[in-house]
């Protein structure tokens, strides 16, 4: 064989050996896999930021907007106190604040008045690997809607006093809500079963202290309950004093502590009671029908039965139908000079609001009321024997109430009762199904509804 022969053989010869080596291909496959499961983690790592950023975000916003509600339910700024809730998250970033209403699914910005809080987490993100399919920043957003939700109807609602059960209390308030607006830890104190139903609601601006043995889990820190709108409308009243412009006068009849008259409105002098009402000792009186107003005087009941009547010399019952019923009314001035009440002893009461009142409409159901310019802490005792029945709403917004009324196996169709702080240290029943509903507070609770 030539040499040139024996060269061209060792060319090829080492061309196919090359050709079915296979050494280093690994590292290249291996190489470009790298490459791109790096990216991928990559990818992943930033994609996994973007997540906690998001949950992070929606934190945040949930905290704004609840909080936010919170405060409008207590007159504060919801922008305040949502930046603050955002702040404690750790993630207040491009937040945003806007009140409003939310209805049907739908929140609209700035609609009056109040009652939704939407906030907005806004954050901008520099991007890595993502980089390759995009420029610029990545914004993430995230947003959430609370909202003050009415809930169930109260028969009991203690303002700053708080509501508190001790003694041998026994309370039955079947399908209404015991509520109290006091904050702290002890806004109720000693609903245990051994006072209430096991399943009776309770909601309270602060904490239920000593509320166990509890079915019904009570719903504590919730926004205050508002005033029905019967009582916000009352308060607006005028109400009569002695040498108004309507002439009033105060009652100067024989033995005026013993027998109230009531105000009538269509008299050219009409009359108030300035000496109060004190009776003892197996007393019996019969209220007609009406509303009396006690001015800058007191009642003081002991031993002895009070009803309402349709008669002046034997028991016919008034039954709160049209006008057949009485309103007692406390008012004066200054406000230290408002009278209070106190009904004690082995006392039979039979009393029943009218459902429409013949001075005021803003009366309509409303059985005791005592003017919320009473110094805070008036004192109210309303006790009753085993028979015993107030039919109404009885509002007394500043005072300190004691109830040992309503007997639990006769209760009114309608028994509501407001006040400052309310003590219950006997048996007592309630029911509103018979209330006017304009006298029925409603409690609000909070909730994300977006």
């Amino acid at each position: 064989m030539m040499a040139g022969d024996m060269h061209q053989s060792a060319s090829a010869s080492s061309r196919r050996r090359l050709n079915g080596d296979q050494r280093g291909a690994t590292a290249v496959v291996f190489a470009i896999g790298a490459t791109v499961l790096a990216g991928m983690v990559g990818l992943a790592t930033e994609a996994g930021g973007w997540y906690l950023e998001k949950r992070h975000g929606q934190n945040a916003a949930d905290a704004a907007a609840i909080a936010g509600v919170l405060a409008l339910a207590s007159g504060q700024s919801a922008t305040t106190s949502g930046s603050k809730a955002a702040t404690l998250t750790g993630d207040n970033n491009g937040l945003t604040i806007t009140t409003g209403i939310f209805s049907n699914g739908s929140f609209t910005a700035n609609a009056t008045p109040a009652s939704a809080v939407k906030a907005v987490v806004t954050t901008s993100r520099a991007r890595s690997f993502s980089g390759l399919f995009g420029t610029g920043n990545v914004s993430i957003s995230e947003s959430a809607v609370a909202t003050l939700a009415a809930t169930g109807p109260v028969c009991m609602l203690a303002h700053g006093g708080g509501l508190s059960f001790g003694g041998s209390s026994s309370i039955s308030a079947a399908n209404c809500t015991l509520a109290s607006n006091k904050t702290g830890s002890q806004s109720i104190s000693g609903a245990s079963s051994s006072h209430i139903p096991a399943s009776q609601s309770l909601v309270a601006a602060g904490g239920c202290s000593g509320c166990t043995g509890l079915t019904t889990v009570p719903l504590t820190y919730q926004p205050p309950t508002p005033d029905p709108v019967a009582l916000t409308t009352i308060e607006g009243l005028t109400l009569p004093y002695p040498n108004d412009a309507q002439g009033t006068k105060c009652n100067t009849g024989s033995n005026p502590s013993n027998n109230p008259v009531a105000y009538n409105p269509a008299s050219s002098h009409p009359l108030i009671n300035c000496n109060g009402l004190s009776l003892t000792g197996n007393f019996l009186l019969y209220l007609q029908p009406g509303t009396y107003i006690f001015y800058n005087s007191s009642i003081s009941l002991n031993s002895g039965t009070i009803e309402c009547s349709t008669s002046t010399t034997a028991y016919v019952p008034c039954t709160g139908s049209g006008n057949s019923g009485v309103t007692i009314v406390m008012t004066g001035s200054p406000g230290s000079s408002v009278g209070t009440i106190n009904i004690r002893g082995n006392v039979t009461v039979h009393l029943t609001a009218p459902a429409t009142n013949t001075y005021n409409s803003a009366f309509n159901n409303v059985l005791f009321f005592t003017s919320a310019s009473a110094t805070t802490g008036n004192q109210v005792n309303l006790t009753g024997d085993s028979t015993s029945t107030y039919g109404g709403a009885m509002y007394f917004p500043s005072s300190a109430v004691t109830f040992i009324g309503n007997s639990s196996g006769s209760v009114p169709t309608c028994s509501e009762l407001v006040g400052y702080s309310l003590t219950f240290t006997g048996n007592s029943g309630f029911d509103i199904s018979g209330c006017s509903a304009s006298n029925v507070a409603k409690t609000r609770t909070v909730r994300l509804a977006m």
